[in-house]
C-alpha cells in the first residue's frame, strides 16, 4: 500500500496458554484498563511521526455491549465457522472438529486429526469454502504429529481440505494444500530440507500462526508464524520469501498460487509465488477488509509490542523490527542490516505496548451489525490475555480516524471472530469453551448491573443483566452458593407472577432473542424501553403470546 510509510533506521500463543491463565486471574478490571491504556492515550507510532492522543482515535468505552452465549461446553476451542444452513463448525486444539446445531453438539465429530498439541501447537485454523453448499469443502490448519517420540521437538504444520458428507468428513477426501513435507524422526525440521520445500516450520512450541479466511475474490488467505525463537536464527525465516514461515499466504482452493500474487514467479507451486505479505512473528488471527481484501493482521508480539499490520506485498519487518523499534537481538544480522539500509519495512497501522502481558487477536470488520454509528464498519480485535475487545476505524487510505473504542472488558481469552447469520459479530472464548454473540443494547435497554458478576458464576454476561433486572422487578434471582445478595431499591409496586422466558418478538425487530426478555423485565420493573414501529403496546403483545 502506497499510503503506508516505511520504517526508518531509528530506534503468544505461549502467552495465550501459560501467561494468560496467571494474568487473567491476577489482574483487576483497573489493571486491564491500564494494560490497554494505549488504546486511548498512549498509542505507538502508527504512521511515521504520528501518534494518537487521548480520545482522538478510539474514543471512550460504550456501556451497552454485552455477550450472549450461544454454544458452551467446548474443549479449548481455537476457531469456528458458520455454514450457510446455520450449523457451526468448531475446531478444538486437540485435533477435533465438531458441529453444533441450534446450540447443541452432534454426537459424532465431523473430523479428528492426529495433531501435536504442545503449547501453541494443535488444530489452530478452520475455514469453509465460499461454495460450501455446492462442494462441501472444509479447510483446516494443524501441527502434524507423525511420530510419538520427542513430542516437544521440531514439528511442521499442514493445511488440508476435506469434503463434508452430511455431518462428517468423507473418508479418504483429505487433500494436502500446504505442508506436504512433514519430515520424520531423523529429519523433523523444515530446516533439514532444501530451501523452497513445501514445509511449514514449527520448530518452536510457539508462533505457529493459524488464521485462515476466504476473501471475496475466492482465494484462501493463510497466516503462518515464524515457528522459531528469539535470539536464534529461526525467526529470520520470516524475511525469506522462499520459506512459508512468518507469512500471509494467498492460494487458490486447490493450493496453487494465483498469478496476481505480488511475488509470483511463474511457477504456481513455488513457495514465493504463494506469499501475499511477510515479516510476521505470530499472526494468529486476521481479518480481510470488505471491498479490498486487504489483510488487517493481529501479530502477537514479544513482551514489548502488539501489532495490527495492514497491507499486501509488504514486509512488516519481523524479526528486525517490532512496533516502532528495532529488535536488539537482530541489529547485527546481515538480513536486518540490509533491511534497515533499504528502508522498505512498514510500520504497523496500530501497536500498543505489552505493559503487563498482552496477546493481540486479529478480528474482522463489522458490517450491517446492530451497533452504534461509531462502531459501524469498524475493525474489531481482542486481547486474549487482557480479556478485552476493541475496535478501530480507518479512512479510505487506511489511516486511523475517530470512532470505535473499547467494546468490552472481562470477555475472557477471545481467539476468533466471525460474522453470524444476523450480521452481528460472534467470538470464541478459548478457556471458557464458548461461542458468544457480541450484542449492543440501546441506552434505554442497557441491562442494569450488566458489568458485574451478579450470579457469581465467574462470567460477566447477559445473564447478569437479567439477574439485575429481575432483582429490580422484585423477582427471584438464581445465584451461586455464597454469592452476596443484590442491593438496590425495588419499585413501589411489583406485578404478581413471573414473566415468561423468551416470550416472542416483543420489540418487533424481527428477531426473538434475549433483548426481548430484557424489555419485558424492564416493563415489569417500571423502567423505560424501546419498541420498533408499528409495535403495539407491550401488554397487548404479552396478551397475544
Amino acid at each position: 500500500m502506497d499510503t503506508i510509510p516505511k520504517r526508518n533506521s531509528s530506534p503468544a500463543w505461549s502467552r495465550l496458554v501459560t501467561t494468560a491463565t496467571k494474568i487473567l486471574l491476577a489482574f483487576s478490571f483497573a489493571a486491564m484498563v491500564v494494560g490497554l491504556i494505549s488504546l486511548g492515550t498512549a498509542l505507538s507510532e502508527t504512521r511515521e511521526g504520528e501518534t494518537a492522543a487521548d480520545g482522538d482515535v478510539l474514543g471512550g468505552t460504550p456501556g451497552a455491549f454485552f455477550a450472549e452465549t450461544v454454544v458452551e461446553g467446548l474443549n479449548r476451542p481455537t476457531d469456528f465457522a458458520f455454514a450457510p444452513d446455520g450449523r457451526i463448525f468448531i475446531a478444538e486444539k486437540n485435533g477435533r472438529v465438531r458441529i453444533f446445531k441450534d446450540g447443541e453438539p452432534l454426537p459424532v465429530s465431523f473430523l479428528e486429526v492426529f495433531a501435536n498439541t504442545i503449547e501453541e501447537r494443535g488444530l489452530i485454523g478452520l475455514a469453509l469454502d465460499p461454495d460450501f453448499e455446492t462442494n462441501g469443502f472444509v479447510y483446516i490448519f494443524y501441527t502434524v504429529r507423525i511420530f510419538e517420540s520427542n513430542p516437544e521437538g521440531p514439528k511442521t504444520g499442514r493445511v488440508i481440505r476435506v469434503t463434508a458428507d452430511g455431518d462428517v468428513a468423507a473418508p479418504g477426501s483429505a487433500v494436502v494444500l500446504l505442508g506436504s513435507v512433514v519430515g520424520d524422526l531423523q529429519s523433523p525440521s523444515c530446516g533439514d530440507f532444501p530451501p523452497g520445500t513445501d514445509c511449514i516450520p514449527q520448530d518452536a512450541w510457539f508462533h505457529v500462526g493459524g488464521g485462515m479466511r476466504f476473501g471475496s475474490d475466492g482465494k484462501l488467505y493463510i497466516a503462518t508464524g515464524d515457528g522459531g525463537q528469539v535470539p536464534f536464527d529461526t525467526p529470520l525465516r520470516a524475511q525469506d520469501l522462499d520459506s512459508l514461515a512468518g507469512k500471509m499466504l494467498r492460494i487458490n482452493p486447490d493450493g496453487s498460487a494465483p498469478p496476481d500474487n505480488p511475488f509470483f514467479t511463474g511457477d504456481p507451486e513455488a513457495n514465493r509465488s504463494k506469499v501475499w505479505a511477510y515479516g510476521l512473528r505470530n499472526p494468529f488471527r486476521f481479518g480481510l477488509q470488505p471491498g479490498t481484501n486487504t489483510p488487517f493482521i493481529g501479530d502477537v508480539g514479544t513482551d514489548v509490542w502488539e501489532e495490527i499490520n495492514v497491507g499486501a506485498g509488504e514486509n512488516f519487518g519481523w524479526p528486525c523490527y517490532e512496533g516502532p523499534e528495532q529488535v536488539p537481538d537482530y541489529t547485527t544480522s546481515v538480513v536486518c542490516q540490509d533491511l534497515e539500509a533499504a528502508g522498505t519495512a512498514v510500520f504497523p497501522l496500530f501497536a500498543y505496548p505489552n505493559t503487563n502481558g498482552a496477546a493481540v487477536i486479529g478480528g474482522l470488520f463489522a458490517q450491517g451489525a446492530s451497533y452504534p454509528p461509531e462502531f459501524q464498519d469498524a475493525y474489531f480485535f481482542a486481547d486474549c490475555i487482557q480479556g478485552s475487545i476493541h475496535a478501530l476505524k480507518v479512512d479510505e487510505s487506511n489511516n486511523l480516524v475517530a470512532g470505535g473504542g473499547t467494546a468490552m472488558t472481562g470477555a475472557g481469552c477471545t481467539v476468533d471472530f466471525e460474522i453470524g447469520p444476523q450480521g452481528d459479530i460472534y467470538f470464541l472464548s478459548h478457556f471458557g469453551g464458548e461461542v458468544k454473540r457480541l450484542r449492543f443494547a440501546p441506552a434505554d435497554d442497557t441491562p442494569e448491573l450488566i458489568q458485574g458478576d451478579n450470579d457469581c458464576d465467574e462470567d460477566v454476561d447477559s445473564v447478569d443483566g437479567l439477574a439485575g433486572l429481575r432483582h429490580l422487578a422484585g423477582l427471584a434471582v438464581s445465584q451461586q452458593p455464597g454469592c452476596p445478595a443484590l442491593g438496590g431499591a425495588l419499585p413501589a409496586a411489583v406485578p404478581a407472577g413471573d414473566p415468561p422466558d423468551l416470550f416472542g418478538d416483543v420489540d418487533c425487530d424481527g428477531d426473538v432473542d434475549s433483548v426481548d426478555q430484557l424489555k419485558i423485565l424492564r416493563h415489569v420493573a417500571a423502567l423505560p424501553f424501546t419498541q420498533n414501529e408499528p409495535c403495539t403496546d407491550i401488554d397487548e403483545v404479552l396478551d397475544e403470546l
